[in-house]
């Protein structure tokens, strides 16, 4: 009798929607792993979609899960300025929302999965200085303008720079791409000349 019960449960299926900022190679392969790790778990699927570097078409895409049933949302932030207040709204909706990666304003998010930012820029200073013993002048790439690891290394790198004895004497985004920061590259060393780390 037991079994007949049991047998005629509907099993609950979560649906996990994942909006990534951006496609590039490391989100490619994070992309691979979830799917992978989702072939162990029979009580639920996931969907994910790339936001191509687009805060417009990553407010859909988390509109999009929210407007479709979706159980939870995760989400990595293009800009933080931009995808709070979406981020906000399905949170407020009752929404479970996990932000990684990059973070949004605020609080409004069941769980951040990330890393201290301002620590990595802070190491990496630590690192030009290795290469700078006396000091010297660097030019400063960073990521995407808004997003919150780039605010947030930048920030860490700054800071510990100048207390190395390093003068940052330009600064740029690169967009977290090898095209945009060359191109950024090429344009500041053709204004400074004095530059004695990238």
């Amino acid at each position: 009798m037991l079994s007949v019960f049991q047998s005629c449960k509907e099993e609950t299926k979560y649906r996990i929607g994942v909006s990534q900022c951006s496609n590039d190679d490391w989100r490619t392969k994070m992309n691979e792993e979830i799917q992978r790790e989702i072939m162990f778990h029979p009580e639920a699927t996931v969907e994910i979609r790339s936001a191509d570097d687009s805060n417009e078409k990553q407010i859909a895409d988390i509109r999009y899960f929210a407007d479709n049933g979706f159980d939870i949302i995760i989400a990595a932030p293009n800009e933080a300025d931009a995808i709070t207040p979406v981020i906000k709204e399905v949170y407020d909706a009752g929404i479970p929302v996990i932000v990684f990666d990059r973070n949004i304003n605020g609080d409004s998010y069941t769980a951040y999965q990330g890393v201290d930012n301002v620590g990595i820029g802070k190491s990496a200073a630590d690192y030009a200085r290795h290469l700078l013993p006396d000091g010297g002048n660097v030019i400063e790439i960073h990521g995407l303008a808004g997003s919150t690891p780039a605010v947030g290394r930048h920030e860490g790198f700054a800071k510990e720079a100048e207390l190395k004895g390093m003068n940052i004497i330009a600064s740029a985004y690169g967009n977290w791409n090898y095209e945009d920061a060359a191109i950024k590259v090429d344009s500041l060393l053709n204004i400074y000349e004095d530059v004695d780390l990238i």
